[in-house]
């Protein structure tokens, strides 16, 4: 399970901040280094949980980390680089590998994760540098780290729902009050032959403009 923290990055990059850029320097300084143990996720109630649950292991992304449990847990989070962690070797890669299935509760496409994963595999994709905290008051250092671009709620929902609409075995419905998705066998989607085909497609015409958008684009993963 995603286990980000995306507020472990450069506050200038930050959608919803709260100061001036006159202050930026003062925020920057104050923003706490990643600790694999006690940094939580900001992903919601049901990601925190998962994270704090008795023997769940968590990988060591800073901005990215994922969580698992179990006796492939370990084989799962780790390795995970700091350089594309999203892409081929990441967690996100093993799940494919792993057929891994895909739930989303109360989520849409918007939020799953592993397009960002199927997005590497399309040449010429959306690309940002992330900005990653290390150290403390004098020791503070910024480490910059390749990585796919932010979707920002553009191409991923079409791109499911277009997935959905090719009736790929699966199943879906909903839990009052939250909406949910079970789709088996994921991951055969996320290979080439379908997910990338379709993420080209979609993407082609944008790219260009968000490519040169996502070179610039701090924003939080």
């Amino acid at each position: 399970m995603p286990a980000f923290s995306p507020e472990v990055s450069d506050p200038a990059g930050w959608a919803d901040r709260s100061f001036a850029d006159a202050d930026t320097e003062r925020a920057r300084a104050h923003v706490p280094a990643f600790d694999v143990d006690t940094t939580p996720t900001t992903m919601g109630l049901i990601p925190e949980t998962f994270r704090r649950w008795p023997g769940t292991i968590r990988g060591a992304h800073p901005q990215v980390s994922v969580c698992a449990l179990g006796p492939q847990a370990e084989e799962i989070v780790t390795p995970h680089t700091l350089e594309w962690g999203q892409d081929a070797g990441s967690p996100f890669q093993r799940l494919v590998a792993m057929d891994a299935g895909l739930l989303l509760l109360g989520v849409g496409f918007n939020r799953a994760t592993l397009l960002h994963y199927a997005e590497s595999l399309v040449p010429h994709g959306c690309r940002k540098t992330r900005r990653i905290p290390f150290g403390e008051g004098g020791t503070r250092r910024w480490v910059e780290a390749p990585c796919i671009g932010n979707d920002l709620n553009t191409h991923f929902p079409p791109i499911g729902n277009a997935y959905l609409a090719k009736a790929v075995p699966g199943r879906g419905g909903s839990v009052p009050p939250m909406r949910f998705l079970l789709q088996l066998q994921t991951s055969s989607a996320l290979r080439p032959t379908t997910w990338r085909a379709y993420c080209h497609a979609r993407r082609h015409s944008a790219l260009d403009t968000m490519s040169a958008k996502s070179r610039t684009d701090g924003q939080a993963p």
